[in-house]
This record gives structure tokens, sequence and C-alpha cells, in this order.
């Protein structure tokens, strides 16, 4: 049910669409939740972070205590909520390419020397094992 609420309505096949309209007429909480949902998801998707601060009033007059408990959340910092919520680019590609850098970057640690093979016999009469059981 989840899944239905944050899929956008016209991704969802017609047999989820209508069990998920089913539910919702059934529970008017259900039905306040995905609205409050569709509409900060509109938001996210059209850059309409102006219409924050009303959908956060909005939202507290509800009896949904975790969507309040987000809204109060996002009024922390609601100058970087409202200009995220606005500002058509953001930092997701940067920061899998400075991961992507981090991964790429020499190890300058020094290697343990280890002996060869043949100075370890656990190790040849492992292998040798190995090839006669072919």
């Amino acid at each position: 049910m989840t899944r239905w609420i944050l899929t956008h309505p016209d991704a969802l096949a017609e047999g989820d669409r209508l069990q998920l309209k089913t539910m919702l007429a059934n529970c008017p909480e259900l039905d306040a939740l995905a609205g409050h949902v569709h509409s900060f998801a509109h938001m996210l998707t059209e850059l309409q972070g102006h219409q924050l601060p009303a959908w956060i009033e909005a939202v507290t007059t509800t009896d949904l205590h975790s969507l309040q408990r987000f809204a109060r959340h996002l009024e922390r910092d609601l100058d970087a909520v409202t200009a995220g919520l606005s500002q058509p680019w953001n930092s997701g590609v940067v920061e899998g390419h400075v991961k992507d850098q981090d991964a790429q970057a020499p190890d300058v640690r020094p290697r343990r020397l280890r002996a060869p093979p043949q100075a370890r016999p656990a190790l040849l009469l492992k292998r040798l094992f190995r090839t006669h059981r072919r």
C-alpha cells in the first residue's frame, strides 16, 4: 500500500489504482495522508517550494502525528528546504563522483610481504590436493 501511495497515479497499474481507491475510500485518515503525500510530491516535482509553508500549515491541523513530526522537522531549516524544493539542481551526481574518486585513489599503504606459495607448505598441499581431486 505504501508503494501505491508513493507512486504517481499515472504510473500505477489499473488493478493497483482500483485497490488503492477502495482502501482510501474506507479509511479517511489514510485518504488524508495520501492527499498530503501527493501534494508534497507535486510541490517537489514541479519546483513549487513557495507552497511549503501552506503545506506545513495544512499538515499541522491534521491528526496524522508522524506527518506533523515530519513537517516540524522541515520547519527547522525552512529556508534551505524551500530552496531545495524550488531549485532545479541537486548535488546527487557530485556526491557519486566524489565517492568514485575516493575509490580510485591509489593505495599508498605498504603491502605485507608474503612468502611464495612454495615456502608455505600448507598452501602448497592445498593446491596439490585441489588439482588431484579434479
